[in-house]
């Protein structure tokens, strides 16, 4: 035949006689062009993100037609193999369109599958195999892997002063590649960007608006349409430098004021804007008008932190400015005090002030608390001490007046008695038996001073400076239990009422004890005598002249023993 199709041979035959036979027919079917058989799911080369569960197509053959009981399907490298089931021989719409081959059990559902190849094949009536194209299937179930890293800010719990950064998301050996990715940016650790593919690029570039951390959010979507779960990442960001309060404690400010400080202990309070790292404290001194630097040791931790400062006539009067330094957790260097950076050192002390001013040494332990109009004239007062023992000298302690310019002045005495206080160490246990007792040195004489024991310090009133000395006494049984003067201060005026005098009361332990009490001046002078237990001195010396006011060192004797203490003469 000269074509496919169903073919007919017609045959007459004629015999001797000339007569022609019946036409004779032969029908001859021929097909030499094998079926067409396609398939239409799954798609070559599409990614599925789900096992694929059914497989249709269509087969055609119009000269003989298909044979369905030889369709079969090969899958990867396994064998052909025959379908017993699910075949379609007749027209089937599925989803809208006609197949006419189907199968949901007998292939393999495909989970997994990156280039596997799939084939069917079917003979026609006359045992032509066609064969179809193949199918390349690709399933990918698995969400996409991602690892953020960020070249600008790698350590997630660091802090950083670098507000411009990029994030770079890597994907682990993702089997239908990455299709996009969607991404937010928040201050909340844990949210999850709308599932919108926003940008192809696997590198982002942005800005943080602003100090804090921050959290970038991340999801991709491969090439099956799996999405990843969401990859967060942190950024600490801090752009600003540390800055400092200094304020500073009551107990040395100058009454009436707020940032004048006077000698003394003076407590500064550093007060940060932002924790630092534990490794980085921050640094603080002061810088006093003769430039004189002072540095500070700071004590504390996280925002607050305290220091103690040593206030004298030489630290330099004037304006004083605190200078500050911290490096914060981003490595930002901070130098800016935002309040009391400035303060005032006044150490003159004035004779016209109507208020109670004070000299403090708290290294010296000395305390001068002087009384409005007890000055002469203005001027300073310097404490240098000495605990050194020495025999039975436990403490020295020598108190200079100098004037506004610093100038010592040689008249170093008060119109007034001052109270002083000053402290001692504590005596071990061997020396407990002494009582420490204070006296006062001319520089020719050593003078015994009256003053009350209390906590390991001495205080007394005084009007003169000068070289003063504790030293430790024998503690006997006094046959002179105690003595003091009444009224103290008085004002010998003549007058006759009871001011006009001072009564020594002394307690004896026995009644027949015989005392006589002599008073000096602080230059170590003798100024008068009292004998035969007479106990009231009217203010005279020994020739009736009233005395110049002042303080007086009286002693109280009896045999050996002697009271010692102080009275004031008021003119």
């Amino acid at each position: 035949p000269k074509s496919d199709g169903i073919w007919y041979f017609h045959l007459r035959a004629k015999n001797a006689t000339g007569l022609w036979s019946n036409t004779a027919h032969y029908e001859a079917r021929v097909d030499t062009e094998p079926p067409v058989i396609q398939i239409d799911s799954p798609q070559s080369e599409k990614w599925h993100n789900e096992p694929i569960m059914q497989y249709y197509g269509q087969a055609l053959d119009e000269v003989s037609g298909i044979d369905w009981n030889t369709l079969e399907y090969r899958y990867g490298d396994l064998e052909w193999k025959r379908f017993s089931r699910d075949v379609v021989s007749a027209s089937e719409e599925i989803d809208g369109a006609t197949y006419l081959w189907r199968d949901t059990d007998e292939i393999p559902h495909t989970a997994e599958a990156d280039g596997l190849i799939f084939l069917v094949r079917v003979r026609d009536l006359a045992g032509n195999w066609g064969v179809s194209a193949p199918t390349i299937l690709r399933v990918d179930g698995r969400p996409p892997k991602l690892t953020l890293i960020s070249p600008t800010h790698p350590n997630q719990q660091a802090w950083y002063s670098n507000n411009q950064a990029v994030i770079i998301f890597q994907e682990d050996a993702e089997m239908s590649g990455i299709s996009g990715y969607s991404w937010s940016f928040d201050q909340m650790p844990i949210s999850s960007p709308l599932e919108i593919i926003m940008t192809t690029d696997n590198r982002l570039a942005f800005r943080i608006p602003s100090d804090n951390s921050w959290y970038f959010h991340l999801k991709a979507q491969d090439g099956a349409g799996n999405w990843s779960k969401t990859y967060h990442y942190q950024l600490n960001i801090d752009t600003t430098p540390p800055r400092a309060k200094v304020e500073f404690g009551n107990h040395n400010l100058i009454p009436n004021s707020e940032m004048r400080v006077g000698t003394g202990k003076l407590a500064i309070s550093l007060t940060l804007s932002e924790l630092l790292p534990e490794s980085n404290a921050p640094k603080l001194y002061y810088q006093t008008q003769n430039k004189r630097r002072i540095n500070l040791d700071l004590k504390g931790a996280g925002l607050h932190w305290e220091a103690i400062t040593h206030i004298d006539m030489w630290t330099g009067d004037g304006t004083a400015e605190f200078f500050f330094e911290a490096t914060d957790r981003a490595g930002n260097v901070g130098q800016e005090i935002t309040d009391g950076r400035f303060f005032e050192i006044d150490t003159l002390l004035r004779k016209d002030t109507t208020e109670m001013q004070y000299v403090s040494d708290e290294i010296a332990q000395v305390t001068l608390s002087i009384p409005p109009g007890a000055l002469k004239e203005d001027m300073r007062i310097d404490v240098d001490s000495s605990s050194e023992a020495i025999g039975s000298r436990i403490k020295t302690i020598v108190l200079k007046a100098f004037d506004a310019d610093f100038h010592e002045l040689s008249d170093a005495t008060f119109r007034k008695p001052i109270e002083m206080t000053i402290g001692f160490p504590s005596q071990p246990t061997k020396s407990l038996k002494r009582i420490p007792q204070l006296f006062y040195s001319d520089g020719a004489m050593t003078h015994q001073i009256g003053g009350r024991i209390k906590d390991n310090a001495i205080t007394a009133r005084v009007n003169h400076l000068g070289t003063f000395e504790i030293v430790l006494s024998e503690s006997v049984k006094n046959r002179i239990a105690r003595g003091w003067a009444a009224p103290n201060p008085f004002t010998p005026n003549g007058s006759g009422d009871e001011t006009d005098r001072t009564i020594f009361h002394v307690a004896t332990r026995d009644n027949n004890v015989q005392f006589t009490i002599k008073i000096f001046d602080l230059n170590g002078r003798l100024v008068r005598t009292l004998e035969n237990n007479n106990n009231v001195w009217d203010g005279r010396d020994e020739h009736g002249r009233v005395v110049e006011g002042g303080l007086y060192i009286y002693q109280i004797r009896a045999d050996e023993e002697v009271i010692t203490g102080t009275v004031i003469v008021v003119r």
